[in-house]
C-alpha cells in the first residue's frame, strides 16, 4: 500500500457531502429526542395515568399499594425476555469505552436492540439513569456517521474515475462499509481529508443534531430535563471545619455502595443464565422497596427537585431510608438485569442523605449536600471529572473548590480500593 494521498473534492461534491453529514446528525438528534420522548410517555402512562386506586389493599389497617410490585414484576419478565433473546444490553458506560478504546468501534447493527433495551428498565421504575443507555446508542450513531462519511468519500472517488456526478440520493443510498481507524482505504490506496473539511463534516453533523433535537422537541412539546438548584451555598471558616468529616462520610457511604455492589453481584451470579428468573427476583424487590419508598423508582432527577424543594417536610429517618435504600436499588437492579447508569440515581441518594446529615451538622445545607455528593460519588463511581462536572449542574460556581477537592479525594481513594 502506497502513502496517504489527499482528497480533493470539487465544490459540488462537498456540498453534498456536508449536506449527508446534516442529514445523518439529524438522524442521530432524531433519535435521542425520540428516546427521551418514547421513555417519558410511557412513564406517564403507567405511572400516572393509571388509576392505582384499584390495586390497594388494606392489611391490619395500613394501605397498601401493590401497583407498583406488579408492574416491576411484569417489567422484569419483559425484561428478562428481551435478554434472553438478544443478551443483556444496554452497555454499560464503562464498558463503552473499553469496547471503543479496544476496537476503535462500536457495533451498530443491533441498534433497534440496544434501544428497547435501554428504555424497559427506565419505563418500569428501574433505579437507573437513561445516561448509560443513551451514551451507548449515541456512541453506536457516531460509528454510524463516522462510516456513513468514510463510504461517501468513497462513492465520490468511484464516481470521478468515471467522470460521472455525486448525487445526494446517491450518498444516502449508498451502502456502508465499516472502517477501523482515521483513514479511508480504496483500490488499496489510503486517503486522507484536509482538517479543515474533516472538521466542517463534523460541524454540519454536529448542527443538524443539534437542529433536530430542538425542532422534534418543540414540535412534541418536550420539556428539558429539570435540574435541581441549591441555592443560599456559602462557606466560611466555620463550614470548613465540617469539610473532612463530612468527606469522611461520604467516603464511608460510597463504601457501602461498593460493599453492596458486590453483594448483589454475588446473589444474582448463579442465575446469570436464567435471565428471566433474575430480572423478575429484581423486579419483585423494587417493587416492594418501592411500594414503602416511592423515591427510590426511577432514576432520581426529578424527585431529586422534590427533595431539594421540600426537604424541610420530610424527617432525617425518612431521607436516610430513602437515600440508602436507594443504594441497595441501584446495585440490585445493574446485576440483577435492569441494566443502565448509576451517576444520576448515585445524585439522588447524595441529595437525600446529605439533607439527613444538614439536620445534625449546624452548618450551611448546600455546602454539606454538595460537599458530601461530591465525595460520595467519586468513591462509588470514580471518574471525579465527571462528578465534578455533573455536581456543578446543581451548585453555583463558588461551590467549585470544595466539590473538586471532595471529589477528587473520593476519586483517589476509589482507585486505591480493592473490593
Amino acid at each position: 500500500m502506497e502513502g496517504q494521498v489527499k482528497i480533493h473534492l470539487k465544490i459540488w461534491n462537498w456540498f453534498i457531502f456536508i449536506a449527508l453529514t446534516f442529514l445523518c446528525g439529524g438522524f442521530v438528534g432524531a433519535v435521542t429526542v425520540s428516546f427521551l420522548q418514547i421513555m417519558r410517555f410511557a412513564i406517564n402512562t403507567l405511572w400516572v395515568n393509571v388509576p392505582q386506586s384499584f390495586f390497594c389493599i388494606s392489611i391490619f389497617g395500613i394501605k397498601i399499594n401493590l401497583y407498583y410490585v406488579i408492574i416491576c414484576i411484569i417489567g422484569g419478565v419483559l425484561i428478562g425476555i428481551w435478554q434472553r433473546k438478544y443478551g443483556d444490553y444496554p452497555i454499560l458506560l464503562e464498558d463503552i469505552f473499553k469496547i471503543y478504546k479496544r476496537d476503535k468501534n462500536i457495533p451498530y447493527n443491533n441498534l433497534g436492540i440496544v434501544f428497547v433495551a435501554a428504555l424497559m428498565p427506565l419505563i418500569f421504575g428501574g433505579s437507573v439513569g437513561p445516561e448509560a443507555g443513551l451514551a451507548g446508542i449515541i456512541a453506536m450513531l457516531f460509528c454510524w456517521v463516522r462510516d456513513k462519511y468514510k463510504s461517501s468519500i468513497v462513492c465520490i472517488l468511484k464516481n470521478r474515475e468515471k467522470k460521472k456526478r455525486t448525487r445526494l440520493f446517491e450518498l444516502i443510498k449508498n451502502p456502508i462499509n465499516t472502517f477501523i481507524g482515521a483513514d479511508i482505504v480504496y483500490d488499496d490506496q489510503t486517503y486522507t481529508v484536509s482538517k479543515i473539511k474533516r472538521w466542517s463534516a463534523y460541524l454540519s453533523a454536529a448542527t443538524g443534531g443539534v437542529l433536530a433535537f430542538r425542532v422534534i422537541a418543540e414540535i412534541l412539546a418536550q420539556k428539558g430535563m429539570e435540574i435541581a438548584k441549591l441555592e443560599g451555598f456559602v462557606y466560611t471558616s466555620h463550614e470548613l471545619l465540617y469539610f473532612l468529616p463530612i468527606v469522611l462520610l461520604g467516603i464511608l457511604t460510597g463504601l457501602i455502595f461498593l460493599y453492596s455492589k458486590k453483594f448483589f453481584k454475588y446473589i444474582f451470579k448463579p442465575l446469570q443464565n436464567k435471565k428471566v428468573l433474575r430480572a423478575v427476583i429484581c423486579g419483585l424487590i423494587l417493587g416492594l422497596a418501592g411500594t414503602f419508598l416511592p423515591s427510590t423508582l426511577f432514576s432520581g432527577e426529578e424527585q431529586m427537585v422534590d427533595i431539594v424543594e421540600n426537604w424541610r417536610n420530610w424527617t432525617a429517618p425518612l431521607l436516610f431510608a430513602t437515600g440508602f435504600t436507594k443504594i441497595l436499588m441501584i446495585n440490585c437492579c445493574v446485576s440483577g438485569g435492569w441494566r443502565g447508569g448509576s451517576f444520576f440515581p448515585c445524585l439522588f441518594c447524595a441529595t437525600a442523605i446529605g439533607y439527613g446529615l444538614s439536620t445534625f451538622i449546624l452548618a450551611n445545607q448546600s455546602f454539606i449536600v454538595l460537599t458530601f455528593m461530591a465525595s460520595y460519588t467519586a468513591m462509588a463511581l470514580g471518574q471525579p471529572l465527571i462528578i465534578i462536572a455533573l455536581c456543578m449542574l446543581f451548585a453555583p460556581f463558588s461551590a467549585i473548590l470544595p466539590i473538586a477537592i471532595a471529589a477528587y479525594i473520593g476519586g483517589w481513594l476509589n482507585k486505591k480500593c480493592t473490593i
